[in-house]
């Protein structure tokens, strides 16, 4: 549980700059690198060798609850959030969220 607080703690601090994709997502950030932080967690420790249902089931929710954050976000389609999906930068971050979520 502590992990989980501290896993959030950079997001806290990125929601407070001034760059407004990051201040302007403030509550959803935290969210985002938690789940981050969960799905890691049950990959290492399946790749540790407990592969059991419940370590199965967290990364599942964990990937989960990233991708529909992430939709949303991008849903809400915000003159804000327009670096998220444009120029390189979108680029970059779309070819990142396919290689990390369906494709593997």
């Amino acid at each position: 549980m502590t992990g989980l607080i501290l896993a959030s703690y950079t997001s806290v601090l990125l929601g407070v700059t001034e760059i407004p994709v990051w201040s302007e997502n403030r509550k959803l950030v935290p969210l985002i690198f938690l789940t981050g932080a969960l799905g890691s967690a049950a990959a290492i420790l399946e790749l540790l060798g407990f592969r059991v249902p419940a370590t199965q089931f967290i990364g599942i929710v964990a990937s989960t609850v990233e991708i529909v954050i992430a939709t949303t976000i991008e849903r809400r389609n915000r003159y804000v959030d327009r670096p998220l999906w444009e120029g390189a930068v979108g680029w970059l971050t779309s070819v990142g969220a396919l290689l990390a979520g369906p494709v593997l």
